[in-house]
């Protein structure tokens, strides 16, 4: 809750929850239960003039839509396919969606990138509130969530949280598993007929022995060695079809013709338009084995090397990041400026210093948690390790009003706050 409210005008010091009681949570749930409670829409021009309606409002419309999310999971979860539990948790979900790219997409010749729209206009609430009514029943509930959506609405649009963004796309997760099928019934079919051509030519060949001989027997051995070496050949026996989504990105691998990704990619875009009413923003198809794949900051590609069991060359994937990308993943959050140098934050200044240390601590280790499955990890640590670092001094000096050579003294380099009884209070160690 507290970390939600961080980019507000207002400090947070000023609200926590250990000031509210029990009672002021009682009070709230029994005006829910009576149809009495409402969300309280505030303008920017009116937040000087009612600084404290905006800070009991926010508070509250953030307690109940955290309330909604909770109970929207519990009801959703369980229905959901297994392209969709990645979103749930931010770096596990990360690394099973990378380790299931690592294991099972290494035959894959081509990908196909999506990138929907994260944000819905009035057309797509009204096709969002059919989806949660056909599955909950409870009035009080739907009153609750249209009530959120229709103040969100009065501005132009808003992004929307991972669960009802996956509710949503699920939709999409169907539809694409249908296709799925379709591509297994293909394969299975192709494996009964070479099977059945094998056995009427074996049956061929002991009748030919006994009436005309050698020379017959000869021919349907090379009839039998031609067959085998057009379905080696063609790509239909060989066709694949992965699906991996995360939130509004998603993947889709082939190991096919052309033609048939060119039908699947416009099967695709006019469900998405249609019958979900999305925009897609990006839309790429990439040759995997000579090209790399960008997807949640990760340079993905594929390189041959030699396998430790069987002593062959075989495709491996693996994973990069790009420093460029990484900063200006830092520049948005505004951890460094447009220098690459490390900065303060300013809205940590209202804190204790023992806290803004465990802020950033707590962020660097968020961080290499993400990227820890990269082959340049190393680089992005050291990297990592000397902004954080140092925007952390700078916030300290800003906040104790001295040099950063004097934090260093006072601190040391490696950061460690104590108290007057010489117990450590936060460390920042390397």
């Amino acid at each position: 809750m507290i970390s939600k409210l961080q980019n507000s005008r207002f400090a947070i010091n000023v609200i926590t929850l250990k000031q509210i009681k029990y009672q002021w949570f009682k009070n709230l749930s029994a005006r829910i239960v009576n149809n009495n409670f409402q969300f309280i829409w505030v303008q920017k021009k009116k937040i000087l003039l009612n600084l404290k309606l905006l800070k009991l409002s926010k508070l509250k419309n953030q307690i109940i839509y955290q309330s909604i999310e909770l109970l929207l999971e519990l009801i959703y979860k369980p229905i959901f396919l297994n392209s969709n539990i990645y979103n749930f948790h931010p770096i596990k979900g990360h690394y099973f969606l990378l380790n299931n790219l690592k294991l099972n997409w290494s035959k894959i010749s081509w990908i196909l990138y999506f990138q929907t729209q994260n944000f819905f206009s009035k057309l797509n609430i009204k096709r969002l509130f059919n989806l949660l009514s056909s599955k909950i029943k409870d009035n009080l509930f739907l009153k609750l969530t249209t009530q959120f959506f229709k103040i969100k609405l009065k501005k132009n649009f808003f992004t929307v949280t991972p669960i009802v963004l996956n509710i949503y796309l699920h939709l999409l997760d169907l539809e694409i598993a249908k296709i799925q099928k379709n591509f297994n019934t293909f394969n299975t079919n192709l494996k009964i007929i070479i099977e059945y051509k094998k056995n009427k030519l074996k049956k061929l060949r002991t009748l030919s022995i006994l009436k005309y001989g050698y020379i017959q027997s000869y021919k349907n051995q090379l009839l039998l060695h031609r067959i085998k070496k057009k379905h080696e050949n063609n790509n239909f026996q060989k066709i694949q079809l992965k699906y991996v989504r995360c939130l509004n990105y998603f993947l889709l691998g082939f190991c096919c013709s052309k033609k048939l990704i060119k039908q699947i990619e416009k099967q695709i875009t006019v469900f998405c338009n249609s019958n979900l009413k999305l925009f897609i923003l990006k839309k790429k198809l990439i040759n995997f084995k000579s090209n790399k794949v960008d997807f949640l900051n990760f340079e993905i590609y594929l390189k041959k090397q030699l396998s430790y069991l069987t002593n062959k060359k075989k495709n491996l994937i693996f994973f990069k990041v790009s420093l460029k990308n990484f900063k200006k993943y830092l520049i948005k959050y505004k951890l460094i400026s447009n220098s690459n140098k490390p900065k303060p934050i300013l809205w940590l200044l209202a804190y204790s210093n023992d806290l803004i240390l465990n802020w950033f601590f707590s962020l660097a280790k968020f961080i290499l948690n993400y990227y820890f499955y990269c082959k340049n990890f190393y680089k992005i640590k050291i990297y990592v390790n000397y902004i954080i670092k140092y925007s952390a001094l700078y916030t300290l000096a800003l906040k104790n009003k001295c040099t950063l050579n004097e934090v260093i003294y006072k601190w040391s380099n490696h950061i460690v706050i104590k108290d007057q009884k010489n117990n450590i209070l936060a460390k920042y160690y390397t």
